[in-house]
């Protein structure tokens, strides 16, 4: 098994503030807010994407809600994302920049094996 490290973690958008966790892998990045879900991939000129798929309620027909997941692409420049950092990622498709923060708490035992499992959950429901 690969070394997986969970860290707690924010992000804020202009009129959104989440809580929750980054998972760190020696492959990936990964995010997991509630029901959103951040992907964040690094390139070889130090072009660090971000890819945010937040869980949307809309009223399709009173009372009936549908959920539907939106997606937003943020980038940024610089090396890689350390625990204890915050980072400024930006749009040009919306126009709203991603502020992500990344504590420098862990989380262990039977919390993080949660996570984990919530993560695969979460990708199955949003179709990642």
């Amino acid at each position: 098994m690969e070394n997986v490290l969970i860290y707690e973690a924010t992000y804020r958008m202009q009129n959104v503030f989440a809580e929750g966790f980054i998972i760190l892998t020696s492959q990936y990045v990964e995010g997991i807010f509630a029901n959103d879900y951040l992907a964040i991939y690094s390139e070889v000129n130090k072009i660090i994407t971000v890819t945010l798929r937040t869980l949307v309620f809309e009223l399709a027909q009173y009372p009936i809600f549908k959920m539907n997941y939106i997606s937003h692409q943020f980038s940024a420049t610089g090396d890689f994302l350390c625990p204890g950092e915050e980072y400024v990622f930006f749009s040009t498709i919306n126009l709203d920049d991603l502020n992500l923060s990344i504590s420098e708490n862990t989380v262990e035992g039977e919390k993080a094996d949660s996570i984990l499992k919530q993560l695969l959950k979460l990708r199955e429901t949003s179709q990642i």
